[in-house]
């Protein structure tokens, strides 16, 4: 994980700063900045969980019953409905 960050914030090579060039600015070393470190603590964190988080609702729906799936298709549910409908009965 961290190395992922580490290269996607580098100042040569990082995602973030080719966008931030592209824009017209200048390119900067967001992990030498001690104003910045909050921010990429928290932005990690945040994706890091939301991965987890991810594979623990795609597990429990896929352990739902097959007529749950059924009778929503059968009202129209779009694919999402479907989710929000089975998450409120189960």
């Amino acid at each position: 994980m961290v190395g992922i960050i580490t290269t996607m914030l580098s100042p040569t090579i990082g995602v973030v700063n080719h966008i931030i060039e592209l824009l017209g600015y200048e390119r900067q070393y967001f992990m030498i900045q001690p104003s910045a470190f909050r921010h990429i603590y928290v932005w990690s964190g945040v994706w890091q969980e939301m991965g987890w988080g991810a594979i623990i609702y795609i597990a429990a729906l896929s352990n739902v019953d097959v007529e749950l799936h059924e009778a929503a298709t059968i009202d129209g549910a779009s694919r999402i409905q479907r989710y929000i409908y089975i998450a409120q009965n189960c």
